[in-house]
């Protein structure tokens, strides 16, 4: 694809039209696309992009420890940290998923046992 200025540019402006050359013929099975010419993502992007993983992320690990529990019922926190770890597919550190259980805590999904403080409960 060429400018239809058919000067060669280092940035791609707005108001630049691009078309596709039908006439265009290459022995080659790959073509190499000037990579100065290709987008690159700024900072902003690349840090919105990744605060977006994680925030869904944190779903994905509510779903994980609900599922768990909702199978076994009663777990301790090790067995609980060890089947979440296990289900998702992503890595994640062990402070992180007790945040999110301490939220579905708070949200009445689990309760902690009256004698055993690391023993968990799922409510129906």
């Amino acid at each position: 694809m060429m400018s239809k200025t058919k000067s060669i540019k280092k940035t791609i402006s707005k108001s630049d039209r691009f078309e596709v050359n039908l006439k265009f013929r290459s022995n080659k099975k790959r073509i190499q696309v000037n990579t100065t010419l290709v987008k690159k993502e700024n900072r902003q992007d690349s840090d919105a992009i990744h605060d977006k993983v994680l925030a869904e992320r944190k779903y994905f690990i509510d779903a994980a420890v609900v599922k768990t529990m909702k199978g076994k019922k009663t777990l301790r926190e090790a067995e609980l940290m060890t089947e979440v770890i296990r289900l998702l597919k992503f890595p994640c550190d062990v402070e992180t998923i007790k945040n999110r259980i301490s939220l579905l805590i708070e949200g009445q999904y689990i309760r902690i046992d009256d004698s055993d403080s690391k023993l968990y409960h799922y409510i129906a």
